[in-house]
């Protein structure tokens, strides 16, 4: 008859599995709302209750690109949709496209540079 021995690594496994359980199981207990505790913020109705001026929007993007954050400096995508009728439109598409572009997101910045 062999005798099995105790391995510490198998005892790290289990004791790794039973934590992973203890801590997953009220998960599944919870109720989906429960789950959800955000609230959805309505929309700002003005450019005046905006949380940022499109300058300031734009300078940050630009210091983004500066330090060479591409995937961050994409916030001026988000000037596009909150400042629809600013004349510095087409220079935000331009500067969108030029980040994925130096991001190495050749579609993504096609997309945008065609718009």
């Amino acid at each position: 008859m062999t005798q099995q021995t105790f391995n510490t690594q198998d005892g790290f496994r289990f004791w790794i599995a039973m934590m992973f359980c203890f801590v997953s199981l009220p998960c599944l207990f919870q109720t989906p709302s429960s789950r959800l505790t955000a609230e959805p913020v309505s929309p700002a109705s003005s450019s005046s209750e905006q949380a940022f001026s499109a300058d300031q929007m734009l300078a940050f993007a630009a210091e983004l690109m500066r330090e060479r954050e591409y995937y961050r400096a994409i916030t001026d995508r988000r000037f596009l949709f909150t400042f629809l009728h600013d004349t510095r439109r087409s220079m935000a598409h331009f500067r969108v496209g030029l980040a994925f572009y130096r991001g190495m997101d050749y579609g993504k910045a096609w997309k945008s540079l065609t718009r």
